[in-house]
Formats: structure tokens, C-alpha cells, sequence
């Protein structure tokens, strides 16, 4: 049996393309992607990196997909009405009997799916990323009543759910779930592409470290996102502030991304004379490669909104033992051997996590990345393929 699946998105995501088409190849699976809009294959400004710029990789290669007019006066991936695509209607009357798949309930066109997709004789699926540990640190008769609302006028029509973790899965049961509608997709990048990467940059880090800038012989510890609130650069600069001068000696910081804080972040840096801070500014995906590869242990320190954290695996694809914040989503399954986690937002403890790395012996570094490596891959596109193949397409409503 043949299962068909349309996946609904906002715009192509570098992190998905590479999934679909590695669903495509599947016999038991036929796959169809529908975008709302063409953000990030035009040259066109992003507020959260604060600059203009098109991803350089293929974004469309290898699997079917069809761009929806969208009829928004502001269109875009940013806020409830920007994207508004009302060929979805008529999209769904023709199509084959599917799966939909939507990911999460934030914009016009996904709540038209919503309504007609069941209608129109479709099962109905979503994938939405958020955990459980953020849901604890929010509050408000607003957001009771949002909650509510989801689980009365979404969940109770969906046939199956994707999730993407542990966090996400015990959201999910919450929120009256059954475990029979669920399906492990666990999130994931394109493992193979990234191992590519990091053997051959491998061979010659120290020239790829001349090209880029950074210092030959110090603990390079790297932090891969925008500079936005919700990633949280400033707690990384506040820790690195609190370091000895031998510690600050010994290590480099690297920043690679940009956004609205920069101007803050540079304020921070020259008020505090850390001069073992690089800045990079946008790295587009042909180029992010070369500083997991010259690197020695990734942070991440976001707060809330960071429902996993993908650089997480790209870095851990690389052999990278990581520090996150305990927010991160995919702290709960990513470290383990492999890392340290830190309450999120307390940089006294992100600089004793820190100060870890700087006085750990060579041999425990090394497991650290050894187990970064065997760990990610139970993080892979093949792993989802496989589970949406093994699901029960019978379980009822």
C-alpha cells in the first residue's frame, strides 16, 4: 500500500528539503510539498538576522512541490495573516485522498487545512514543535483558553501526529493525544551532507583557520544562531566576561550568525575588552560547515522558543560535545554522555560549564565526541522514513 502525504509549509526550510526528498525515493511513500510562500529563495530582508539574503543550496531539488498564490497584504513566515492561500481549498477538493500534514496552527492557511481537509475526506496530521517545558513557563487566562481551544478544535480531528522528541511527545499527551496517533519523527539535518563536510575540512584545520580568522592554538567554543532575544548571545558574552584572564587566554568565542543585538553585543564586548570574541556576521549554508569543523564544543543558550535547536545535530554531526541551556528542546535528548546542560538564563553556571571543557583531560574530551557521533545518528532521515512507514494508517478517530 501506497501512502500519500502533503506537507504544508510556510516557505522551503534548508532543514526539510533534504527529508523530502530522501521520503520521495521511498516506493511506499508518495510525497508532496505545498509552500505558502518563496521566502528564503529571494533575495528579501529578514528582520530576526537583520539582513537581506537568499539561502545558497537547493532548496527544491528531488521531490514534488507547488507554490500557492498567497493573497496576504504582508506576506511572509511572520505573524498569523502571513500567508493567506486560498487555492488551498480548491487544492484539497482535487487531491487524491492524503495524510495532510501541518506544521503547527500559526498562520490563516493552516487553519483553512484545518477545517477542510477532513471535510473534503483527507486524514489530517500535524507536526508542532513545542515541549512540555515550555508550556510550565507559561501562564494567563489567554493562553488557558488558546490551549483549550487546540485540543477541542484541533486535536480532536487529527488522525495522526508527528513528533519530534521527548518533550514534544508528553505536549502532545497533554493535550489528549493517544500514543496510537503518534509517530516518532525525530528532528533531524542531513547527516550524511554534514559527516561529508567534516571529513574533508578535516584534513586541514589549521589552514581553514587562517582563512577564516580565528586563533590557532586556543578552545574554540562555538555558538551557531541569530543574535535575537530568544537565542540568548548576551547570556554567552556575560559568562565569557566572568572568566579568569588565563581561561579568557585560553579560548575563543565564536559567534556564527548576526541579527538585531549585534549593536549590543559589540557594546558588551568592548566594555568588557574580550578580545576572544569573533563576531562573523550571516554565514549562508555552503559556509556554516568550515566553523563546526574548526571548532571544539558547541553552545546553545536559548530560552524559551527554542523548541529543539538544530545546529545541535549539525554540530554533533561534526563530533562536537555540546552545552545547552535547559529550554533548548533537544537537551532532554541530545546530551548525554556527550555534554552539560545549565539552567537556562544563570551564566555563572554556563561559565562553570565552560571552565569544564577548558580544564578536561584530552581522553574524556575525546569520548565526549565519540558519543556525540554514535548518538546523532538515531537523529536521521531514514529514521522518520521508517517510522511513517511502520505507522497504522487504520487507528480511528
Amino acid at each position: 500500500m501506497v501512502k500519500n502525504y502533503i506537507f504544508f509549509h510556510s516557505h522551503p526550510i534548508q532543514y526539510f528539503t533534504p527529508l523530502y526528498k530522501n521520503l520521495t525515493s521511498s516506493d511506499e511513500l508518495k510525497i508532496e510539498v505545498w509552500y505558502g510562500s518563496k521566502h528564503g529563495l529571494l533575495n528579501s530582508y529578514d528582520k530576526e538576522f537583520n539582513t537581506s539574503f537568499k539561502w545558497d543550496v537547493d532548496l527544491l531539488e528531488g521531490y514534488k512541490h507547488v507554490f500557492l498564490k498567497n493573497f496576504s497584504f504582508k506576506p511572509g513566515p511572520y505573524g498569523f495573516f502571513g500567508l493567506i492561500n486560498m487555492s488551498i481549498i480548491k487544492m484539497l477538493w482535487n487531491q487524491e485522498k492524503s495524510t495532510i500534514i501541518i506544521h503547527g496552527w500559526n498562520y490563516f492557511s493552516n487553519w483553512l487545512i484545518i477545517v477542510f481537509a477532513k471535510l473534503f475526506g483527507h486524514r489530517m496530521g500535524i507536526k508542532a514543535e513545542t515541549p512540555c517545558s515550555h508550556e510550565k513557563k507559561r501562564a494567563g487566562i489567554l493562553y488557558t483558553i488558546s490551549r483549550i481551544a487546540l485540543k477541542a478544535f484541533v486535536f480532536s480531528r487529527i488522525d495522526e501526529v508527528h513528533y519530534i522528541g521527548s518533550q514534544n511527545k508528553l505536549f502532545f499527551e497533554k493535550m489528549g493525544v493517544p500514543l496510537s496517533k503518534m509517530i516518532h519523527t525525530p528532528y533531524s539535518v542531513d547527516n550524511d551532507k554534514f559527516r561529508m563536510a567534516s571529513n574533508k575540512f578535516s584534513t586541514n584545520i589549521e589552514a581553514l583557520k587562517v582563512e577564516l580568522g580565528i586563533p590557532l592554538y586556543k578552545k574554540l567554543f562555538l555558538f551557531s544562531g541569530k543574535y535575537i532575544q530568544k537565542k540568548n548571545p548576551l547570556d554567552l558574552l556575560n559568562a565569557i566576561s566572568l572568566l579568569s584572564k588565563y581561561e579568557q587566554s585560553e579560548s575563543h568565542f565564536i559567534f556564527m550568525g548576526d541579527g538585531y543585538l549585534r549593536d549590543v553585543m559589540e557594546e558588551v564586548i568592548n566594555k568588557n575588552k574580550l578580545s576572544n570574541v569573533t563576531l562573523t556576521g550571516f554565514v549562508n549554508q555552503s559556509s556554516v560547515s568550515k566553523y563546526y569543523a574548526l571548532s571544539d564544543v558547541f553552545i546553545m543558550c536559548s530560552g524559551l522558543g527554542e523548541t529543539w535547536g538544530l545546529s545541535t545535530n549539525e554540530a554533533m554531526c561534526f563530533g562536537l560535545p555540546v552545552i545547552l541551556s535547559d529550554l533548548v528542546g533537544s537537551s532532554y535528548d541530545l546530551v548525554e554522555e556527550n555534554g552539560l546542560v545549565f539552567e537556562t538564563g544563570n551564566y555563572l553556571e554556563l561559565k562553570k560549564c565552560i571552565e569544564v571543557f577548558l580544564e578536561m583531560k584530552e581522553e574524556s574530551y575525546y569520548k565526549m565526541r565519540e558519543r556525540s557521533l554514535a548518538h546523532i545518528k538515531e537523529y536521521s532521515y531514514d529514521k522518520i522514513a521508517q517510522n511513517i512507514k511502520n505507522h497504522n494508517w487504520n487507528v480511528q478517530n
